[in-house]
């Protein structure tokens, strides 16, 4: 049977052709969906890599704030001046190990500090080119670079360090933070002024202080980190938080205190400093005596015997300087049941010990080792027991007139301290006695009366030492006021 001969059919070519099209068409799209893909991936990496050197610099700060305290095994030593005077500008670096060389102050190095010539420091003899636009040239002051320190976070020196690169550490001028001032930055005098902290808010340095740390207030440092992947640089204000400073050599901190004063031609109450020991560690002195208001100003100067009066010495030499310093209580919310036991609950936080009470002579520190001792309970100090750093006593204390100790007893809770017999024991630093609970250990509204009696005498005495005041404060925490991230 012949072959039939088959004619193609029109419709076939179409087919053809829509296939072929529609294979381009799904060629391309999945080409897209494969781009698509990728740039989400490149997204990603990038959003990842940022994230990572922004937590890294934070981490950076976080790791300079803890290593400020006085008891850190590590601890970086901030700078003491405004930049501009030697070492006043200090660097903690984390290089990733290897050739990895990180020298911020090395002008066109990986690694250079293009950020702190905008920060306005007057001493460093920089200028701002800018909007966005990078520093170029260091300092050219003389010494004003301190010795790198080196990171001791996780990994530090090796390829899998954290990815910040270095913390700078300077004392915060009020210029600064330009134009967010401390105050409202129209007096260009104040602009090269250092910040404090109040443990509230910021404040300038008082005319004719040399440092925060002789007033109420403490010095803000600003941090500043710079992390690598991606570039980001964040900045941080910290300040030390630290007891309210204590208005008086002895602080009786509460009304119609009961004073029974000792009657020895050697027993002095002195509010200049360092009187007790001839060592000064600032320029403040004090009332001999704080009382909370007029009348109790008036119950304590009665009690004094009347041949006695010259033995209670306070600013200026001047005596019987027993002082009403309420506004200075109200300020540190020392006038309050709340504020008084905020201070015992600051002490047992940072407390090396806290024992249980009642308790006879335990280790109280010495000079060369001091120690913060919170004493739950009743306390009694008899013999030559001495001690140093800070005493906190939520009972009753008692001692003789052989007891001696170096910086801040404070008697908060029950509020009594019976000092009986002659000695020659010495307590040089400040002294508070408050009454913040009842003998049942429930709170009080409003502070109680103080008790101190103090019977005999001998060569004893209190004297205000801030040496002796600051030995331990310098323990305590910095606290995080403020952080930010820069955009350059």
């Amino acid at each position: 049977m012949p072959a039939v001969k088959k004619t193609p059919r029109k419709d076939e070519g179409v087919s053809l052709f829509l296939a072929v099209l529609a294979l381009m068409l799904l060629s391309a799209i999945g080409m897209g969906l494969l781009y698509m893909t990728d740039t989400e991936t490149s997204i990603n990496a990038n959003y990842r890599s940022s994230q990572q050197a922004y937590f890294a610099a934070m981490a950076g700060i976080q790791e300079v704030r803890d290593r400020l305290r006085g008891n850190h095994p590590q601890r970086i030593t901030p700078p003491t001046a405004l930049p501009g005077a030697p070492s006043s500008v200090v660097y903690v670096i984390n290089p990733a190990g290897g050739s990895d060389t990180v020298n911020p102050t090395t002008s066109g190095s990986k690694y250079f500090d293009d950020q702190l010539c905008k920060q306005n420091y007057q001493g460093l003899g920089l200028s701002d080119p800018g909007v966005n636009q990078p520093c170029t040239a260091a300092s050219s002051a003389s010494g004003v670079y301190a010795p790198y320190v080196t990171s001791v976070a996780p990994f530090a020196n090796t390829v899998a360090a954290l990815p910040f690169k270095w913390v700078r550490i300077t004392m915060k001028a009020n210029n600064t933070g330009a134009p967010f001032y401390v105050d409202d930055g129209t007096n260009s005098a104040t602009h090269n002024t250092p910040v404090c902290w109040n443990g509230v808010r910021e404040a300038l340095l008082p005319a004719g202080v040399a440092r925060c740390e002789l007033t109420s207030m403490t010095s803000v440092y600003v941090l500043t980190s710079h992390a690598r992947g991606s570039r980001r640089m964040t900045q941080a204000e910290v300040a030390r938080i630290q007891l309210p400073r204590l208005p008086a050599a002895l602080t009786l901190a509460g009304p119609s205190p009961a004073y029974g004063a000792p009657s020895s031609n050697s027993f002095y109450v002195n509010g200049n400093d360092g009187s007790g020991t001839g060592t000064t560690c600032g320029t403040v002195n004090m009332p001999a005596v704080g009382a909370v208001d007029n009348a109790a100003d008036a119950s304590i100067s009665g009690a004094i015997p009347s041949n006695r009066s010259d033995h209670y010495v306070g600013i200026g030499g001047a005596y019987t300087d027993v002082q009403n310093v309420y506004p200075e209580l109200q300020a540190s919310n020392l006038n309050t049941v709340q504020g008084l036991e905020n201070v015992v609950s600051m002490v047992t936080e940072y407390a090396n010990q806290v024992l249980t009470g009642p308790i006879s002579n335990p280790n109280l520190g010495s000079s060369a080792n001091p120690l913060i001792t919170v004493v739950n309970g009743d306390l009694t100090l008899s013999g030559t027991t001495s001690g140093a750093g800070i005493l906190l006593v939520t009972g009753t204390l008692t001692s003789n007139g052989n007891s001696s100790f170096n910086g801040i007893v404070l008697v908060i809770g029950q509020g009594v301290w019976n000092v009986s017999g002659g000695g020659s024991g010495q307590f040089n630093g400040a002294v508070l006695v408050a009454r913040t609970r009842d003998p049942a250990g429930a709170l009080l509204a409003n502070p109680g009366l103080p008790t101190l009696n103090w019977a005999g005498g001998g060569g004893n005495g209190i004297y205000y030492d801030s040496c002796s005041i600051n030995t331990l404060q310098n323990n305590f925490r910095f606290t995080l006021i403020t952080s930010r991230e820069l955009n350059y």
